[in-house]
């Protein structure tokens, strides 16, 4: 019933129109100390940013350089097995060939020498041949397979390096930056210049005083911001008592000196006529401040609009009271004579604003003598209060947000407190001041989007959480899919159609908050899809292991089980893909915890049958072959009865070698024996020979009578 009060939107008008012609401060303009030293060191922290900012982006060209040379090296290799290969299958179809030759001139001579057994032979010796062309045909293979697969993990474990790489420098790029920031986090201090009176009062009787109740009204609002760790000095009473100074000329004389960030709240009075004006000390430079009009309204307008309102809930009541046969008289006795004679008058004047509008008169110019009640000067002063909330939550917000030091930014606070500071307003006027404001965000998001993008999504969605609790959730789908659009942007990803689906894809562990946020609004706007990290992530290393991009999978599975430790289906499929990368000791501990997650799982008993073998366990690939096969899963007993013979026949092997060994090492003890006895009897043959010849020259000796 309200809206249908004449002159209704006059003054909510001029509010929106204030908020949409605030304009904000680029980040980090602003800096409190000019002397000369500051300066220079400003200039140098500036010199030594920008040398950080290039070593990056050279590191990021080596980089982008040294995969391709990585690459093309990769890939000389890949060529030059393959060629090595090729010269084998060469070797190999060479050997066919010579095989062929002697098979037929073995087929000759057996024709003519013997004929019966010719034919024997030569099929034992086809077979032979089929069997060794098998073996080969399954060893290229194998081997080409594998460098193939070799070479697909070398690029993708590059490419993650690569990345991580490129992480770490533009980490290590925020830790130099915020190093070099040496400026010191200064709290946001706010004077409140009240409403100002001229001497000549003639025009502005009966405007409340209200400077006590302004000033306790920011008090308790500044005290959110400070509760929520953005601190805000507040000053305004007994500041501005005195009568020398004014307005503008009084803030330059009185904060020439000031070296801390700060905001004025600057209100004044002329005539029928309330004026909001705002200032930071931004722009104080050179005896200069930055002076920003806020709004203007005729304040006498809006008193009356507060009455207007009053009596038409009072005539609602009265009309209602009637309705249900009840006596007017007993009614108007609540009000008092006095007060329903007031309301009667009011509703006079109104009746015949409506007449004056509908022939064009300027209501401004009839007289209006409204009976004003003291709740209407109360509810003037809090529309009063409320617009100096509503320009000083946006000011703060942005120095919080693009003035402070990095470590001490914080996301806006004014949306989650706006539901108090717009009650009552109309629904048209409301949404316009909610598309300002919004407007308002977006433009800080721009200026913060350049030095922190990835902070962007979250803060939109910030926004949205806060406007679900406005009247008709306004605007908060729509920032809900502005943060999802920047979330998707952050990851070099066009977003297009299914927003959600396009998040879903692209989840990782780093996402949980952001999706716990969104999820719960998402709820709040009925939507019944959820997001889930631990999910998607797994859906994803299923699709890659479909398209065989099993290292990107296993990276998806690891994810999956950082989030959800006893998900069996995960341990279970990078098992799988382990072992397809042939990494089978880790395939073996995957299906370990399968098995102690569910004992009964025949076909991990299976799969690390087969690890196992791969790996040349062949009996505790038995083992679990053997109790797959007693869980019922049947296709084990092939694996078994292959890992048997294999296993039999790597013993029989083992005890031919071992044979070997003892025949070679029997055969060198009798050959030392036999050495031992040969330099033995050389040894007697000498000594006898010694002996022979000590006789032979004693016998000499004696014939001479020597």
């Amino acid at each position: 019933m309200t809206n249908s009060l004449p002159g209704k939107r006059e003054f909510w008008g001029n509010l929106v129109e204030g908020v949409k012609a605030m304009e904000i401060f680029e980040p980090l303009t602003y800096i409190a100390d000019e002397n000369v030293k500051r300066n220079e060191k400003t200039e140098e922290i500036n010199s030594q940013m920008k040398q950080v900012e290039m070593q990056l982006q050279v590191l990021q060209q080596e980089k982008n350089l040294a995969f391709p040379a990585e690459q093309g090296e990769l890939n000389r290799q890949l060529q030059g097995e393959l060629a090595r290969l090729n010269d084998f299958q060469a070797e190999q179809e060479e050997l066919q060939k010579e095989l062929q030759k002697k098979l037929q001139e073995r087929r000759r001579k057996s024709y003519y020498s013997c004929p019966e057994f010719s034919w024997v032979e030569v099929g034992i010796l086809n077979r032979q041949l089929q069997e060794e062309l098998a073996r080969l045909t399954r060893d290229f293979q194998a081997n080409e397979g594998k460098l193939n697969r070799q070479h697909a993990l070398q690029i993708e474990l590059f490419q993650e390096n690569l990345q991580q790489s490129l992480i770490a420098q533009q980490k290590q790029l925020q830790l130099q930056l915020k190093l070099f920031d040496d400026r010191e986090f200064n709290p946001l201090w706010v004077f409140l210049l009240p409403p100002a009176l001229p001497r000549d009062s003639g025009g502005t009787r009966g405007f409340p005083k209200m400077e006590q109740f302004l000033g306790k009204s920011l008090h308790s609002f500044f005290e959110k911001y400070t509760q929520n760790e953005r601190p805000l000095g507040f000053l305004w009473e007994g500041c501005w008592r005195s009568n020398g100074f004014y307005a503008t000329e009084a803030n330059k004389i009185k904060l020439r000196d000031v070296e801390k960030t700060f905001l004025i709240l600057e209100s004044a009075v002329e005539k029928g006529d309330f004026h909001l004006n705002f200032g930071y000390n931004v722009y104080f430079n050179d005896g200069n401040y930055y002076d920003e009009k806020g709004i203007s309204f005729p304040w006498q307008e809006v008193l009356y609009e507060f009455a207007k309102t009053r009596t038409w809930r009072w005539k609602q009541k009265r009309d209602d009271y009637i309705a249900a046969g009840k006596d007017p008289r007993k009614f108007d006795k609540r009000y008092g004579q006095e007060g329903v004679a007031g309301l009667m008058k009011n509703l006079e004047i109104i009746e015949l604003e409506r007449e004056c509008l509908e022939e064009g008169e300027d209501l401004t110019e009839i007289e209006r003598p409204y009976s004003v009640h003291q709740k209407d000067y109360q509810k003037l002063q809090e529309f009063i209060a409320n617009c100096h909330c509503l320009f000083a939550g946006l000011l703060a917000d942005e120095y919080f947000l693009l003035h402070v030091p990095i470590d001490d930014r914080e996301a806006p606070l004014l949306p989650q407190l706006l539901a108090d500071l717009i009650e009552g307003m109309p629904e048209q006027e409301l949404q316009n001041l909610l598309e300002s404001v919004v407007d308002f965000y977006e433009t800080l998001y721009q200026a913060i989007g350049e030095s922190e993008s990835g902070w962007v999504p979250e803060l939109k969605l910030d926004l949205a959480a806060s406007l679900q609790h406005l009247p008709q959730q306004f605007g908060a789908k729509q920032q809900v899919d502005a943060s999802m659009q920047a979330w998707l942007q952050r990851r070099g990803m066009t977003p297009d159609g299914d927003l959600l689906a396009q998040v879903e894809s692209a989840l990782t562990v780093a996402d949980r908050e952001y999706v716990e946020k969104l999820n719960q609004c998402l709820l709040s706007l009925g939507e019944e899809r959820q997001l889930n990290v631990a999910k998607a992530c797994y859906d994803r290393g299923i699709q890659r292991c479909t398209r065989e991009e099993y290292v990107t999978a296993i990276a998806d599975f690891d994810q999956v089980i950082a989030l959800e430790h006893e998900l069996v289906e995960a341990y279970y499929n990078r098992g799988l893909a382990r072992a397809k990368v042939e990494r089978h000791e880790e395939a073996i501990e995957d299906y370990t915890e399968v098995l102690q997650l569910q004992p009964s799982r025949a076909q991990a008993y299976n799969n690390r049958g087969n690890a196992f073998y791969e790996l040349g366990s062949y009996s505790e690939a038995i083992a679990d072959y053997d109790k797959a096969v007693e869980l019922g899963f049947s296709s084990a007993e092939k694996n078994r009865a292959i890992a048997r013979a294999v296993l039999t026949e790597v013993e029989r092997k083992k005890r031919e070698e071992e044979e070997r060994r003892q025949g070679e090492a029997e055969a060198r003890r009798q050959q030392e024996e036999e050495e031992r006895k040969k330099r033995e009897e050389e040894e007697r043959r000498q000594r006898e020979a010694e002996a022979r010849r000590q006789q032979e020259k004693h016998r000499e000796g004696s014939r001479w009578g020597l």
